[in-house]
């Protein structure tokens, strides 16, 4: 039989077709049977190879896309780089009125434009910025000169229309003494209707956000996000001296002292060695401030956030207000605040309303003040402050300081105010210590607390408590916020309602403790007490100089003094 000459499989002749036909297929078949097993490696090798072709070849395809694609990206670059293209021309037609400008060459003004990498070293450019009503830099450096008062003004005829928005830009400032004004050390920014500044830094210089002569109006929004704001040694030690010397000027890195809406995220404020506010709101119309880091001096305030009712020209006088019954809300969420090793007696939120030039709130008239909300906030350093409060509202949640401190930390420091505004301080799920520094029998402002771990302090012993109540609160009974077990420790007069508490002992001499439902190791040392279903350790009332009104009162040890115990009696009707 013959064969195949590639796989040897063997065919029968045609003579011997007919003679031999079925050894001949049975040969056929025992051949083809010999052979295949040759087959599949054969075809897979074949497989192989047409597998390893087209991956080179897609190699080759991706390698020379790529640099045809930057020949063509570096093409079209140069191109839109050459305002006499056609492409140039085309960008242009589709931004419209967008000018972009990558030097400071002044050509026709637009009322959009773009910079693009510029420098001002001197001064803002004038005619762009007096007319162009939404401006975008992004990569530029603002160089301050000593002295030179920098305004970029909204007014004009749009008055209050400005958009501006600031993108990775760097501005710098140099110190001049000239005087107590704000041309030092500040950008002023005026009437704008909009504002916006990401990741920039600003070394010896803030902005001042201000719409000068408005007083009952909200003008427009303020937001900054991943700013970084930082003083030089030289900055650092002016700032120190002597506020009525030639030395003085406003320093704060961000002051808002008119109606504007503002919102700061994930900046860093680092105000070591200043005396100076970090973030002064004291104005504005709401804030929202989130994530922040506050790096503070001694004796200085990170942040104020205050109203101020102005008597001057009939209540209306620059960029205050005295529009009754404002309430505005400021909120911290998830800041840090950490004073400097050698800082003293500084606070981190300042929530104050006050009066100047002859202003007097009339009796009753309801003012409220900012409302200042904290929420997840930390403390660190030694005699600090996280909230100073007068005639201010304030809600403090889930907040902390740091107890492991030589001189000790406070959660909130309260200040008798003088315009008896309807205010609340009320703290929720809080640790560290309250105090009292001064407060008039005739305050407004109460005081809550809820499941907080707390310690009490009366600084002036000269004051009297009133409306304030604790419930589900435990006063440092396992010295989580101070190294004394006291709750409170004070001479001074007035009245505290405890509700489900637990504390270890208590000192207010002259003042009246009324307890419902609460755990005391003993009583303490008080005028008088009323005490309903609490349980005493010690049921000793030799430090309680008047008498104790109970019901279901259970302690440990001790004998009742009849003499000073008082049971309340329920008579059914």
């Amino acid at each position: 039989m013959k064969e195949t000459t590639r796989h040897h499989i063997k065919y029968p002749e045609g003579t011997d077709l007919v003679r031999n036909a079925s050894q001949q297929f049975q040969d056929m078949a025992q051949s083809i049977d010999d052979n295949i097993d040759d087959l599949p490696d054969t075809i897979t090798q074949k497989v192989n190879d047409a597998q390893q072709a087209a991956e080179q070849a897609m190699q080759d395809a991706k390698k020379y896309s790529a640099s045809a694609q930057t020949l063509q990206d570096g093409a079209v670059s140069s191109l839109i780089d050459d305002q006499s293209s056609q492409s140039y021309r085309s960008v242009i037609n589709m931004l419209g009125d967008v000018v972009v400008q990558r030097d400071n060459v002044e050509t026709m003004v637009p009322r959009r434009r773009v910079y693009i990498n510029c420098t001002f070293d001197r001064d803002y450019p004038g005619g762009q910025l007096r007319t162009a009503d939404d401006l975008v830099f992004i990569g530029c450096w603002f160089a301050k000169p000593a002295g030179r008062l920098w305004t970029m003004n909204g007014r004009d005829s749009r008055r209050g229309l400005a958009r501006a928005t600031f993108v990775n830009c760097v501005f710098s400032g140099a110190y001049s003494g000239n005087g107590s004004d704000f041309r030092n050390h500040q950008i002023v920014f005026d009437q704008m209707a909009g504002l916006e500044f990401r990741n920039c830094e600003f070394m010896d210089i803030g902005i001042r956000v201000q719409a000068d002569g408005e007083t009952g109006r909200l003008m427009g929004t303020m937001d900054m996000s991943g700013c970084r704001f930082k003083r030089s040694d030289l900055d650092v030690y002016r700032t120190i001296g002597d506020e009525t010397g030639p030395d003085f000027s406003h320093k704060e890195f961000v002051s808002v002292p008119s109606k504007y809406m503002c919102r700061v995220d994930s900046c860093v404020f680092e105000g070591h060695g200043s005396r100076w506010d970090s973030l002064d709101l004291y104005n504005c119309w709401s804030a929202v401030v989130a994530g922040c880091r506050f790096y503070v001096g001694d004796h200085a305030v990170a942040c104020e956030s205050k109203s101020i009712w102005d008597g001057r020209d009939g209540g209306t006088y620059g960029n205050e207000t005295s529009v009754t019954g404002e309430q505005v809300q400021v909120t911290f969420s998830d800041c840090w605040f950490v004073g400097e090793p050698a800082a003293r007696n500084w606070v981190a939120v300042s929530a104050m309303t006050y009066s100047r030039n002859g202003y007097t709130a009339a009796s009753g008239s309801g003012y409220t003040g900012k409302h200042v909300h904290l929420v997840r906030c930390r403390l660190w350093g030694q005699g600090g402050s996280m909230v100073e409060a007068a005639d201010a509202s304030v809600a403090m949640r889930d907040c902390r300081v740091d107890k492991a401190a030589d001189v000790p930390n406070r959660l909130v420091t309260l200040m008798g105010g003088s315009l008896d505004m309807d205010a609340l301080v009320r703290l929720e799920a809080c640790e560290g210590t309250i105090a009292w520094r001064s407060w008039r029998e005739s305050s407004h402002t109460r005081v809550e607390a809820y499941d907080s771990v707390l310690y009490l302090v009366v600084i002036d012993d000269a004051i009297t408590l009133n409306n304030v109540m604790f419930a589900r609160c435990r006063f440092n009974t396992d010295g989580r916020v101070a190294d004394r077990p006291y709750g409170c420790y004070s001479d001074a007069a007035g009245t505290i309602v405890m509700r489900d508490c637990e504390y270890t002992t208590f000192k207010l001499a002259k003042g009246r403790l009324e307890a419902y439902g609460c755990r005391m190791d003993s009583l303490g040392a008080w005028d008088s007490m009323r005490l309903e279903h609490c349980h005493a350790g010690s049921i000793d009332t030799g430090r309680v100089t008047g008498r104790v009104e109970y019901r279901d009162l259970a302690y440990d040890t001790g004998t009742l003094d009849k003499n000073k115990l008082t049971p309340l009696n329920t008579k059914a009707l």
